[in-house]
């Protein structure tokens, strides 16, 4: 049996302002620049793929500005993506994306499932955890529903 992750995240990306076509085309480091030269949004990351397993523990890493906090802010549900996926095992067992949860469930994943730690501006760590309480459990619906009322 192949081990599922407890989170898979596929295809993050969040665009600050109102995007165009050309904000993916042409920013990243190939063009020295996160600021779309089109219609001047900021591209704070794009297309992020992360799997975290039980007993991992992930260190997100990286230059100022690279993303590493928008991550974590959409992966605790601080800032909506743009686009992508992030699936919790424990969560809809696993066939639900987190940001497609309705305003209880993000209730019940934020204060049950999800633990997060944000550095003020001078610090240099981010954390962001999955609460083990409820790492064994592969939720139905309906039990979802029981939890979230």
């Amino acid at each position: 049996m192949v081990e599922r992750p407890l989170l898979a995240v596929r295809g993050l990306s969040k665009v600050h302002g109102r995007g165009c076509p050309d904000c993916l085309r042409l920013t990243g480091p190939a063009f020295n620049t996160n600021a779309c030269p089109t219609c001047r949004s900021i591209v704070a990351c794009d297309e992020v793929d992360l799997d975290v397993y039980d007993g991992e523990v992930v260190g997100v890493v990286g230059e100022s500005g690279s993303g590493k906090s928008t991550v974590l802010q959409c992966l605790f549900q601080d800032l909506r993506p743009t686009a992508g996926e992030a699936f919790l095992s424990t969560f809809a067992n696993g066939a639900k994306s987190i940001w497609d949860a309705n305003l209880r469930e993000q209730r019940f994943l934020r204060s049950q499932l999800l633990a997060g730690a944000f550095p003020k501006k001078d610090y240099i760590g981010l954390v962001i955890g999955l609460r083990k309480k409820y790492w064994p459990l592969a939720l139905t619906p309906e039990q979802w529903e029981k939890i979230c009322t």
